[in-house]
């Protein structure tokens, strides 16, 4: 994610090198980072998140649930509430918390008129969801199909 000259990402799953190659394909060159956003604690969303942080000298965002659970000893880091929008350099997140079996977030990031919200690990799309994605212009949406959850409710 991109403003003016803000930089973000979010989640940090995979190392490094990857994250830089996947760069290099999408905007033809390595960025710097000014924000690592975690939306929650799986290895998957946030296993290479200290790495991370080190390598492009980033601050790390996360919710305190999430601090408890992902340990980040040596990151610059800072917490945000599930409710509480902060700004990371020209770009304004907002967080809402969305069910899952470990604290996660969706975000919305906006930047003047601009806004694009993403949520993963998405199960079932609560009510609310909707109302706090009102007004983007992109929508990333993941989610993993869960036979044991559907069976089961």
């Amino acid at each position: 994610m991109s403003a003016g000259r803000s930089r973000l990402l979010v989640d940090a799953g995979v190392a490094p090198s990857v994250i830089e190659a996947r760069m290099r394909s999408a905007l033809g060159e390595v960025v710097d980072v000014d924000g690592l956003v975690i939306t929650h604690p799986h290895g998957d969303h946030s296993g290479k998140a200290a790495e991370v942080a080190r390598h492009f000298g980033c601050t790390v965002w996360m919710t305190e649930a999430t601090q408890r659970r992902l340990p980040l000893h040596d990151a610059k880091k800072r917490i945000f509430g599930f409710n509480t929008p902060f700004d990371v350099g020209a770009v304004r997140v907002e967080p809402m918390p969305v069910p899952h079996d470990a604290p996660n977030v969706a975000l919305v990031f906006s930047h003047q008129r601009a806004r694009a919200g993403l949520v993963t690990d998405l199960g079932h799309v609560p009510k609310k969801l909707a109302a706090h994605f009102e007004g983007c212009q992109l929508v990333l949406l993941e989610s993993n199909h869960d036979p044991a959850m559907l069976a089961e409710g």
